[in-house]
């Protein structure tokens, strides 16, 4: 992963950012309307970055009900830790 004048963590293609914004969203909890949303392609580097801003991605909107059972199923594996 090369670096980005904007600071922000770069990911190869569209489906690698769409994945990880899947797990940021399982790992920190975040609620509609609040952290990342979508994925752009930059202008800047030609990858792909997280953004707050505009309409929630298909692919995470589409994964809420797994995203809601991952987050019982580690919170639950921390506490049996």
């Amino acid at each position: 992963m090369a670096g980005c004048v904007t600071g922000k963590r770069c990911f190869d293609s569209q489906h690698e950012a769409e994945q990880a914004l899947i797990e940021n969203w399982i790992r920190f909890h975040h609620q509609p309307g609040s952290g990342p949303q979508n994925v752009y392609l930059c202008d800047d580097c030609g990858q792909y970055h997280f953004t707050s801003r505009g309409p929630m991605n298909d692919v995470l909107e589409d994964n809420m009900s797994m995203i809601k059972s991952q987050r019982i199923a580690r919170d639950w594996e921390s506490k049996l830790r």
